[in-house]
């Protein structure tokens, strides 16, 4: 098999694997339960809540014409309250990026080989 490819498919599969630990966390999955449950797979489209949040993420930054809106921003050099709305990825419980959509972040934390046994959260910053 190509090499490149490997990587690739890697990781792709890393970034799903992000969006999975994300979302057990943000919508408190008990770990006996897969996020990827209950999709219908006779239907012809099929999926569950969860991957469609995933998809949606994905859509937004494969769609995105401006380019700004993909860069990891560093939080001290930034003012959240001109935003709408900012992700921000803690590790350690300190701010270390910070972006205007969500998928450049969890390709950011995908690309560290120990992302799970990190202390990383996103969390959704909106302005008042």
């Amino acid at each position: 098999m190509d090499k490149t490819f490997d990587i690739m498919l890697n990781d792709i599969y890393n970034i799903m694997n992000v969006y999975i630990y994300y979302y057990r966390n943000i919508y408190d999955i008990k770990n006996e339960d897969f996020v990827l449950d209950n999709i219908d797979y006779t239907k012809k489209k099929f999926s569950n809540k969860y991957m469609s949040l995933i998809m949606d993420h994905i859509d937004i930054y494969k769609k995105q014409k401006n380019k700004d809106m993909l860069k990891l921003l560093d939080p001290n050099n930034i003012d959240t309250i001109c935003y709408e709305k900012m992700y921000v990825l803690k590790i350690d419980n300190k701010d270390h990026k910070v972006c205007k959509i969500l998928h450049p972040l969890m390709e950011y934390i995908s690309k560290y080989s120990n992302w799970t046994d990190m202390n990383w959260r996103i969390y959704l910053l909106k302005s008042q």
